[in-house]
């Protein structure tokens, strides 16, 4: 790449947002609602399946009832027992393939979690985000977001999720720990309600400096652990 296409790209991207115009983020990607829902989609799918075998021996076993009363009227044995197989079959696939509700809920929660992570990076380089961190009074991973109008504390509750959520404590616990004033909220909203919500945090009353907000940022990255990734799925 030349210099003159090197500076059109650099160009393009302040233009469009890109990663100079992005939010700072602190710790690991957020890979752990991904691994959540492909964990549901094993268990699911090995649920399913287990079904499945256990239905398709009675089954079977009807066809070779079938196939036994057909040699006894003359039919083609082997014929019977084929077209019984390829019955089989596609009710197999349909019945270990087929998305089961409690997928699909996990999947919508995902994608929710997806849209809430594209709107926090759009921020601008003034924020901090810390992703999936364990803050005290939430019982799963949250997000924490560091900018000019305090820190901002956002869990999106798991479907599995029926736990209380102390959203007082968990603002005081990052409040005490940053130095800055900080808010908590429960999100599971609509993607268009999402980015009202991120519209509002961004333009909400500044209370803090940009080095402030640099200071808090790295004192919550130490004191705040980051959700684990799992591993051997």
């Amino acid at each position: 790449m030349n210099a003159a296409t090197a500076k059109l790209a650099d160009g393009a991207r302040r233009a469009f947002g890109g990663p100079q115009n992005a939010a700072v983020e602190h710790g690991a990607p957020p890979t752990w609602p991904a691994w959540e829902l492909a964990r549901v989609r094993t268990q699911a799918r090995a649920l399913a399946c287990a079904r499945a075998r256990r239905q398709a021996r009675g089954v079977l076993a009807l066809a070779a009832t079938l196939a036994t009363v057909a040699s006894s009227l003359g039919v083609n044995v082997l014929e019977t027992v084929g077209a019984a197989v390829l019955g089989v079959v596609p009710w197999w696939v349909q019945r270990t393939g087929r998305e089961t509700p409690v997928v699909a809920c996990w999947r919508g929660w995902a994608h929710g979690r997806r849209v809430l992570e594209r709107e926090l990076r759009l921020l601008g380089p003034e924020w901090r985000i810390l992703w999936d961190r364990r803050v005290y009074g939430l019982p799963a991973p949250a997000i924490v977001a560091v900018g000019p109008s305090g820190a901002w504390t956002l869990w999106w509750p798991e479907p599995a999720i029926n736990v209380h959520a102390d959203l007082e404590a968990a603002a005081t616990t990052v409040s005490e720990a940053g130095g800055l004033p900080a808010v908590a909220y429960v999100l599971a909203r609509p993607s268009q309600q999402l980015r009202m919500f991120v519209h509002d945090m961004a333009c909400a009353p500044a209370v803090a400096s940009r080095d402030d907000v640099a200071r808090t940022a790295e004192q919550l990255h130490t004191m705040l652990l980051q959700e684990p990734v799992g591993v051997g799925l």
